[in-house]
């Protein structure tokens, strides 16, 4: 009877990295179609466009590194067994597989579990059911593969292992290029997160302008006065011109506050005010709308005194 060979350390490092990069490439991938999911049918209520595109990214750069190191690690396994037939039952690759099986069995029971309650419950959207069906979907390939792959003689199957690598590679591939679509280039990104920070400076001038209304019944008159050396209030200004931000007094309850952006907001976007949100009377926080153009663009705030203290007179 011929003994077989036990498992050596560069197999239980060949097997623990090729499945880490599976796991890691699996999650990432459909991680990369929710988010695409998510731009194409935003719900306004729950989602911000910065949060998607920011998971995107990481999801596409993930794919990137981890898939081609899966795909290499892989091949590399498979030459092995293919020479040294024995390995095909050694057991760190025979438990990670059951487990991957396992995993991936759980994950489409509970995902079909999770479709019918919701069509029972009259909750089912097309967002929730494409996501669900890419979680469908996917799981089911990775079960499909490992099973098929775990039972297979090792003399055989180097042509449907090849065909798997090379039609696996081109799904994603097709993945990142949508990505891409959306996210744009990194040109793009680093325009956005400055066009955040403007929107963000503005929200903070906003606050205090109400603030100082607040306070003395009246609108600062300039930007100027804003400066505070006690809260440690500074004005901001424009991250790439240094220039200070527009502000424009239309009336006594009335202004305008303005910056110059490089990219339009998603269309029909909402963004709430962080630094200040405004209240209506009953205390329900009122959804700014901080939407914009590229280009110079203006956002029009109206106080009302109802809904702000005015200054008490100390006798």
């Amino acid at each position: 009877m011929t003994e077989k060979k036990p498992s050596v350390a560069k197999d239980v490092f060949a097997y623990l990295l090729t499945f880490v990069m599976l796991y890691i490439g699996v999650v990432s991938f459909m991680t990369l179609l929710w988010q695409i999911i998510n731009v194409q049918f935003p719900d306004p209520a729950q989602f911000y466009y910065q949060n998607a595109y920011d998971a995107m990214r990481n999801a596409i750069a993930s794919l990137i590194v981890v898939w081609p190191v899966f795909l290499i690690m892989s091949r590399v396994i498979d030459k092995d067994i293919a020479v040294h037939h024995e390995k095909a039952d050694i057991w760190v690759r025979r438990w990670l597989t059951y487990l991957t099986i396992f995993v991936a069995a759980i994950t489409m029971i509970i995902d079909l579990i999770t479709l019918i309650n919701s069509f029972l419950s009259g909750e089912l959207t097309l967002p929730f059911g494409l996501k669900v069906l890419v979680v469908l979907l996917v799981s089911g390939a990775v079960f499909g593969y490992e099973f098929w792959n775990l039972k297979r003689d090792p003399s055989k199957g180097a042509k449907e292992l090849t065909f798997m690598a090379v039609g696996s590679a081109a799904v994603v591939v097709l993945g990142i290029i949508s990505g891409f679509i959306f996210v744009g280039s990194p040109a793009k990104a680093r325009d956005i997160k400055l066009d955040a920070e403007r929107l963000n400076a503005l929200q903070s001038i906003q606050y205090q302008v109400v603030n100082y209304w607040d306070k003395t019944s009246a609108l600062p008159e300039s930007l100027v006065q804003l400066n505070d050396p006690i809260t440690g209030f500074v004005l901001p200004v424009d991250p790439i011109t240094k220039s200070s931000y527009e502000y424009v007094v239309n009336g006594p309850l009335s202004f305008d506050l303005c910056a110059t952006f490089l990219r339009e907001s998603p269309a029909g976007l909402a963004m709430p005010s962080y630094a200040y949100p405004m209240y209506d009377s009953f205390g329900n926080p009122i959804n700014q709308d901080w939407s914009h153009e590229a280009g110079r663009d203006c956002f029009t705030r109206t106080i009302d005194p109802k809904l702000h203290a005015t200054p008490k007179l100390v006798p």
